[in-house]
């Protein structure tokens, strides 16, 4: 059930975006669509995969975490301005790290691989909050709300702040409780996020 709502939601958001892409397509925000799109698809191939052959889903899902980090932190890069050179190193810890977890530590891709998840969302939050405290002190702050940068770096910042604390309980205390509750919750703020950014932007104050 929650897959299915997770994915109606990130197609609705998908559909926007690809409505409104001609606001954002002269700028590198226009992966970011074609992130979603991949997003999607993996969503729905886990989900049929899951549950229609009862497979468990792991790789695609560890996969889509290497790359969305990636992707993630490539992007805040593209668009800071100070300090440059903390990002490229945040990349190659995290390289290093999914590698030594895979060699050392969870050594199998058919697990879930949540101490590099740990990580990547740590260094995610690190990148999204120095991007969004770049932005409010720069001048774009008087038309910040009708910026697609400002929106999808919200919906990213909620996303991964509440996401760090659930794994950490869940791998170190060993604790689910309502974590499926929270993850869908945490979704839809961040897709509604991405939403009302491709529709409240402006093509002039993108760049």
């Amino acid at each position: 059930m929650w897959g299915i709502i997770i994915n109606i939601l990130l197609f609705i958001t998908v559909i926007i975006g690809t409505v409104t892409y001609k606001k954002y397509n002269h700028t590198f925000l226009k992966y970011f669509l074609f992130f979603l799109f991949y997003d999607l698809i993996n969503e729905t191939t886990a989900f049929f995969v899951g549950n229609g052959l009862k497979k468990n889903t792991f790789i695609l899902y560890n996969i889509y975490m290497f790359v969305s980090v990636l992707f993630y932190l490539f992007t805040i890069y593209h668009y800071t301005k100070k300090n440059k050179v903390y990002l490229p190193l945040l990349i190659i810890l995290y390289i290093l790290f999914c590698l030594s977890n895979v060699l050392f530590f969870q050594k199998s891709i058919q697990t879930s691989q949540t101490y590099s998840l740990i990580i990547g969302s740590f260094f995610i939050l690190i990148g999204v909050i120095y991007l969004f405290v770049e932005l409010l002190k720069s001048d774009d702050i008087l038309k910040i709300n009708k910026m697609l940068l400002f929106w999808l770096s919200i919906g990213i910042l909620i996303f991964y702040a509440g996401i760090v604390p659930i794994y950490v309980m869940i791998e170190f205390l060993n604790y689910k409780g309502i974590f499926k509750y929270i993850l869908v919750a945490l979704n839809v703020i961040m897709l509604s996020c991405f939403s009302i950014g491709f529709i409240v932007t402006k093509k002039e104050y993108n760049k």
